[in-house]
């Protein structure tokens, strides 16, 4: 293990915690699958030093203007996964993003309150911990988690999501599924529109907040992307939009502790 991960190994470990019910979000992985191997469940670098021995590049910083809090990272030029840290070099968030010019089916003037676009790219971005704090050296990263943040547009707009199940009641209950827990989408119905759908979701296990996840409707085709089928997303939602059935979803669910990788659903809620 590289000098400078091991100094920071102790601390990734208290600070991307919910002290709460020693609740731990342990890991950051992406992409559900069908095995443990490849691009299915890859682990990402929760700090700026591993990110740097891994090869990531950084995208933009704090610096006044910028779009986004915090410093972005992102490796072989690929925007499908950003990965962005506090300034001390936390990880503190992830967004997804894709080339404004090529949507792939993506009805970008109506997802635009959702995004934010800059350099050729559109990303839609969550925060693990309050954006206002991130470029501040001074920031007790080992803090409570309490909420994370959506950026809908521009940085000083965020809507505000608890991890604890019982403060989150605009959201539709979803149902459990192995290794992603119970999902929960903001205003979906059977009739939704395509065009105008949330793309944050939330995965829920024992009534905590354990992973999140990004849900496009188009044909991406980076394979850190899911594809669900509307039969597939039965298996995952009460009320699964139909438009479905003649669109393309690109999705992306984001874990964040090993215990829901290991949920069966038996006892989840």
């Amino acid at each position: 293990m590289p000098r400078a991960s091991s100094r920071l190994l102790g601390l990734v470990t208290c600070c991307f915690a919910l002290l709460a019910d020693a609740v731990v979000w342990d890991i950051l992985r992406t992409t559900y699958g069908p095995s443990m191997t490849g691009v299915y469940f890859q682990s990402q670098p929760r700090t700026r030093s591993d990110a740097l021995d891994q090869g990531w590049t950084k995208l933009s910083g704090c610096e006044q203007g910028s779009k986004w809090r915090g410093e972005r990272y992102i490796r072989n030029d690929d925007h499908t996964i950003v990965l962005i840290y506090d300034v001390s070099g936390n990880i503190a968030g992830i967004q997804t993003g894709f080339e404004t010019n090529d949507p792939r089916g993506l009805n970008v003037t109506a997802m635009a309150k959702y995004t934010q676009e800059d350099g050729g790219y559109t990303y839609v971005t969550t925060y693990f911990a309050d954006p206002k704090q991130l470029c501040d050296a001074s920031r007790n990263a080992c803090s409570e988690v309490e909420n994370i943040y959506f950026q809908r547009g521009s940085c000083d707009n965020l809507m505000t999501i608890s991890t604890d199940l019982s403060a989150v009641s605009s959201w539709t209950l979803g149902k459990c599924f192995p290794k992603m827990g119970v999902h929960y989408a903001y205003g979906y119905t059977t009739t939704s529109s395509c065009d105008d759908l949330f793309p944050l979701f939330l995965l829920y296990d024992q009534g905590v907040m354990k992973g999140i996840g990004f849900a496009l409707i188009a044909n991406f085709t980076s394979p850190h992307y899911e594809h669900p089928t509307l039969d597939n997303l039965k298996w995952m939602l009460y009320e699964a939009p139909q438009c479905v059935s003649t669109r393309v979803v690109s999705s992306i669910h984001i874990f964040l502790s090993q215990s829901l990788l290991e949920t069966t659903c038996k006892t989840s809620g």
